[in-house]
């Protein structure tokens, strides 16, 4: 079997060789007729997967075993869709599932995402997406640049539509993206954005003041403090330019910076800024510029019309996030779940 084959150093030659002699073995498994449309789907599949691992840097993933178990499940699911979009997304499963080789549980994770994603309505995975979606953070400087991308971002996202009633979500069940939930109902789309984003709407300070100045004065020696911009809802006054501390201190960690100097960054932003205190008018003007949104709106008037509760499974999030990114480019970073 091809995944036994260990190689050190795996070149972009190599990996397509593996990746092509692994479709020969799907292919066999069929009849002329299918085994010719599987070969013609997976060899156009193939360079786009061999593309996003050799930028990643994981083609060495063609080393171990398992990974090459999701490489024949990736390319059944690519010989099952047949669209160059469902090709996007599951390279991009599997590049994530090769930076999981030694992440068991991330790695299971992955692979589900990867064995549902030639059974997936795109449809339905635009939805899917678009729930999710609603929980990412944005970091932009200003309040304007935040909603503009978020508009932005949705339009995207919902395309020419969303779909209504709830076939689309019994599709996602039956095919293991989400599970639907009795008794419940999802929060409002402004009760989640302004929940992830209370950065925003937080007191701030007051130009030219102390409070301004002693914030300067500690965050002069912390290399990842916040800078402060001018308050969109409070004349007069400025404000740390971060929409959640949690996602801060998540993308600090990913830079390089350590925990101490992060945390010494929040601490200034909640002391002297107020992070984490709601100002009321100021959230009450967040709120009416979310909803000044058209698109922002339509989103919003959307969820609160769907006629049941779902959560999505590990495997929905992982295929959910890879269509966020293939749509996007937005990396899927919320603070905490959706409901």
């Amino acid at each position: 079997m091809v995944q036994g084959d260990y190689v050190v150093g795996v070149s972009e030659e190599r990996a397509t060789e593996i990746a092509m002699e692994v479709a020969l073995e799907i292919a066999n498994g069929y009849h002329a007729e299918a085994a010719r449309v599987v070969r013609d789907r997976v060899t156009e599949f193939v360079p786009i997967a061999i593309r996003q691992l050799d930028a990643a840097g994981v083609l060495d993933a063609f080393r171990d075993p398992g990974f090459n178990n999701d490489v024949a499940k990736a390319e059944s699911a690519a010989a099952a869709s047949g669209t160059a979009d469902d090709y996007e997304i599951i390279a991009d499963l599997l590049t994530e599932r090769a930076k999981t080789v030694a992440d068991r549980i991330a790695a299971v994770e992955v692979s589900d995402a990867i064995a549902i994603a030639g059974r997936i309505d795109p449809n339905a995975l635009r939805a899917l997406t678009v729930v999710l979606a609603l929980n990412v953070v944005h970091s932009s400087i200003t309040t304007e640049q935040i909603l503009d991308t978020m508009e932005n971002d949705f339009k995207v996202l919902v395309g020419s539509g969303l779909p209504k009633g709830r076939a689309w979500i019994d599709h996602l069940d039956a095919v293991g993206a989400v599970r639907q939930q009795s008794g419940t109902t999802f929060n409002s789309a402004t009760a989640i954005w302004t929940s992830n984003m209370a950065g925003i709407y937080a007191p701030g300070m007051r130009r030219g003041e102390e409070e301004m100045r002693l914030y300067n004065e500690t965050c002069r020696e912390i290399r990842c403090a916040l800078p402060l911009v001018a308050h969109s809802y409070r004349p007069g006054y400025v404000r740390v330019s971060v929409s959640n501390l949690d996602v801060f201190r998540s993308d600090r960690l990913e830079d390089g910076f350590d925990e101490e100097e992060i945390s010494k960054a929040i601490d200034a932003a909640i002391t002297f800024g107020g992070v984490g205190t709601i100002e009321a008018e100021s959230q009450r003007r967040f709120i009416a510029d979310l909803n000044s949104r058209e698109i922002l709106g339509e989103v919003a008037s959307w969820l609160q019309d769907l006629p049941t509760y779902f959560e999505a499974t590990p495997a929905g999030r992982t295929i959910g996030r890879a269509n966020l990114r293939r749509l996007t480019g937005v990396p899927w970073k919320p603070p905490g779940p959706l409901a």
